[in-house]
């Protein structure tokens, strides 16, 4: 699993981030590219900008399924449908998935990530 939020300030509040992390990072435009790791989420990657974070996810997912047959995928989001379908779009040609679903992330889930967050949920059998 892999994700970017659009702002620091969910991170922040909810303690996986300082606030001078939040600051700095709200002040140059850093988007975190966060992944789950042995149950535990932890930063991937930060990138300037929403659209090099999105592209580097998708570079990330497109290397890790590389050569793998039974793709199985989602495109998870907080409150950005339209952003999802756009990530489906790109991602659909790369991986050339058997399954691809578009799903809304829990109202739990989206407390701690905040709106607009975006992420891919991926498997090879």
């Amino acid at each position: 699993m892999l994700f970017v939020v659009d702002t620091l300030e969910f991170l922040h509040r909810g303690g996986r981030i300082g606030g001078a992390q939040r600051l700095i990072g709200s002040m140059l435009s850093i988007k975190p590219i966060l992944h789950l790791l042995n149950g535990k989420i932890e930063p991937l990657a930060s990138v300037r900008t929403k659209k090099k974070a999105l592209a580097h996810l998708l570079d990330v997912a497109k290397e890790e399924m590389a050569g793998k047959s039974g793709i199985k995928m989602a495109v998870v989001h907080a409150a950005a449908a339209e952003d999802a379908k756009k990530l489906n779009d790109q991602l659909e040609p790369l991986l050339h998935p058997d399954e691809m679903h578009i799903v809304e992330l829990s109202p739990v889930i989206g407390a701690h990530v905040g709106p607009k967050a975006l992420g891919v949920i991926y498997y090879a059998e």
